[in-house]
C-alpha cells in the first residue's frame, strides 16, 4: 500500500505503515497507549473522531434496542475492534454481531462476524468507501452505516471484491432487519428513547 488515506499536497514526508501485527504489538501490549482512541486502516493509526451529543445518544440507543432484540441470539459487541489481516486493519465499529453458539472472548477477525454496524456523521465519507471496501474484501456479510447527516440507514450486503452487490437505504420509521435474523425488527432510528 503505497497511497496515504488522507494524501497532503507537498508534504515532505510520507507515513510510516504498520502491520497488523506491529499495531497489536505497539498498542494493545503496551499500557503507555492506554485510553488513545485510535484504530488502525490500511496500516496508517488514525485518530478516532470525538463523539458528539447526537452520535452519543445513537450509539446508546441503538445498543439498547440491539442487546434488546437480539439477546437470545446474537452477541452484540459495541465499539469493539475487528481484525481485518486482508487489509493491514484493526477498525473499532460502533457494533459487531456474531453467533452466540461458538462464540469466544477474542477480537473477531472481519470474516468470522455476522454483521458490523457504524454510527456516521463526521466520518462518513471514510465508512462509505475506505471501510465500505475493506469489509467487503474481508468478506464481512453485512455492513449498516447508520448516516445522521441524513437520518437514513444505508444496508450493505453481498460482498463482491471491493464492494457489495447491494444497496438499501431506510428512512426514519422503516424497520430493518439483519440477513442472519430476518424475523427480528430493528427500529434503528428510535433517539431520543421512548
Amino acid at each position: 500500500m503505497t497511497q496515504t488515506l488522507y494524501p497532503q499536497q507537498d508534504m515532505p514526508y510520507r507515513p510510516f505503515l504498520l502491520s497488523l501485527e506491529d499495531y497489536e504489538a505497539l498498542y494493545i501490549e503496551n499500557p503507555r497507549f492506554s485510553g488513545f482512541r485510535i484504530e488502525l486502516i490500511r496500516g496508517e493509526v488514525l485518530e478516532m473522531s470525538t463523539m458528539g451529543d447526537n452520535h452519543f445518544g445513537y450509539i446508546n440507543t441503538l445498543a439498547r434496542e440491539l442487546n434488546f432484540k437480539l439477546f437470545s441470539v446474537a452477541m452484540v459487541g459495541n465499539q469493539t475492534p475487528v481484525r481485518a489481516p486482508l487489509v493491514a486493519s484493526r477498525p473499532e465499529p460502533d457494533f459487531t454481531l456474531q453467533r452466540l453458539e461458538g462464540w469466544t472472548p477474542k477480537v473477531p477477525l472481519a470474516g468470522e462476524v455476522l454483521a458490523l454496524v457504524e454510527v456516521s456523521d463526521t466520518t462518513l465519507e471514510l465508512d462509505r468507501t475506505v471501510k465500505l471496501q475493506d469489509y467487503a474484501r474481508e468478506g464481512v456479510p453485512e455492513y449498516w452505516i447508520l448516516n445522521l447527516r441524513d437520518a437514513t440507514l444505508e444496508v450493505y450486503t453481498g460482498p463482491q471484491g471491493d464492494t457489495y452487490a447491494q444497496k438499501q437505504t431506510y428512512q426514519k420509521g422503516e424497520v430493518a432487519r439483519f440477513s442472519a435474523f430476518p424475523q427480528i425488527d430493528i427500529e434503528w432510528w428510535t433517539f431520543p428513547p421512548a
